[in-house]
């Protein structure tokens, strides 16, 4: 996407939000745009930090297993067996010993940057979103202060993300929907493109790259 931007509009300022905790879509960034640091909010945070649940201490690690005890648990991942360990066994932090956490938002938790967010989704006039039945996207950009944001999402009916089209319509902004099948947000758009996205997406930002 930022790509496109150097020429559909090339004073845009790219912003990814993602509700998906997998660290992909930075991956993804950092493999387009190499050398370029991406304005990003990860608002149910990433399976590649912990957290202390003493002192807070929020931590990136990749280490796999992330503990020797928890080494060949991920074949039990499908099964019904129960991993019996020891509490002692589990991953500790490294500066008070505390017990440590998964970094990401659980049910009944507040998301991430919500603040921040809500005032980029007020001030956008484009939403394109994109995905699948169980993944979009929302991509918005603001002509007068030259922003563009990716929200990865977890479904149109996962909230508070799932709001967002709806907010950017409300606020006089367009809304165009990149998917496979219709959705129960169809309603919402604008404009509605039906098709596996990584073919109808591209189509769509090279006829406009083309024009420009």
């Amino acid at each position: 996407m930022p790509e496109y931007l150097k020429s559909i509009a090339p004073e845009a300022k790219f912003t990814l939000i993602t509700q998906n905790v997998d660290g992909l879509s930075v991956e993804a960034f950092q493999k387009s745009c190499p050398g370029r640091k991406p304005r990003m909010f990860e608002m149910h945070g990433s399976i590649f930090d912990t957290v202390c649940t003493v002192c807070g201490d929020v931590d990136f690690n990749i280490s796999s297993p992330i503990c020797a005890a928890l080494g060949g648990t991920e074949d039990n991942f499908d099964s019904k067996e129960e991993s019996n360990i020891s509490l002692d066994d589990l991953p500790r932090c490294g500066k008070c010993k505390g017990l440590l956490r998964p970094g990401v938002v659980w049910f009944g938790e507040v998301p991430h940057n919500m603040e921040t967010i809500g005032e980029i989704v007020d001030e956008a006039d484009l939403a394109l979103i994109v995905g699948t039945s169980s993944t979009v996207c929302i991509h918005s950009f603001n002509r007068r202060i030259g922003k563009l944001i990716w929200i990865p999402s977890l479904g149109l009916k996962v909230y508070p993300a799932a709001g967002y089209a709806y907010e950017v319509s409300e606020n006089g902004g367009k809304v165009a929907i990149f998917n496979l099948e219709n959705t129960d947000g169809d309603e919402d758009a604008d404009f509605l493109f039906l098709g596996p996205c990584e073919e109808t997406l591209p189509s769509i930002l090279e006829t406009r790259k083309e024009q420009s």
